[in-house]
């Protein structure tokens, strides 16, 4: 099986850190504002007959290869953090060829790795059909990207609106 999901980057206008708790609650009535921007995160995610993970960032040009995913989460550092963290979430129990893409530059401010949380969880909610609502999987792509950049994350950057298709072959 085969899945393919992309969502957008978001900028952000006002009050970037006003979604990220405690801080709200110092302020009366505080806004958040941000919008999706045309750039695009995208993940493809193919099924193996063979109990392999592996991994590409064709916008970064680097992978990774998993012989199970019992080796996966044993290993203590990665080269790609954000799909190894996001894979050990979501425990599949087959093999799996991930491919992610973003247009949005490293370091660019638009939200680019919150997009690809959204992209890629979105795609293994659909692969595994856990049934997880589009605010569980904000909620999810949050809390992940969190313990990757060990510092707390808002709601905020995970909100626009993503886009999922679903292809067999």
């Amino acid at each position: 099986m085969r899945i393919f999901s992309k969502s957008p980057c978001r900028v952000d206008m006002a009050g970037g850190t006003l979604d990220i708790w405690p801080l709200y609650l110092y302020h009366d009535n505080p806004v958040t504002v941000n919008f999706a921007v045309n750039r695009y995160t995208s993940a493809t995610i193919t099924t193996l007959d063979s109990p392999k993970i592996v991994m590409r960032s064709r916008d970064l040009n680097v992978g990774a290869t998993y012989q199970s995913f019992e080796e996966l989460s044993k290993a203590t550092k990665h080269k790609l953090a954000l799909i190894a963290y996001i894979v050990k979430f979501f425990q599949p129990t087959m093999g799996l060829d991930i491919e992610t893409h973003s247009e949005a530059p490293a370091g660019a401010g638009i939200s680019g790795s919150s997009s690809l949380m959204i992209t890629l969880s979105s795609a293994m909610n659909k692969l595994l059909s856990t049934g997880y609502s589009i605010e569980k999987i904000r909620e999810i792509a949050q809390n992940i990207e969190a313990q990757i950049i060990r510092v707390p994350t808002g709601a905020q950057d995970y909100y626009p609106r993503h886009v999922r298709r679903r292809q067999r072959h």
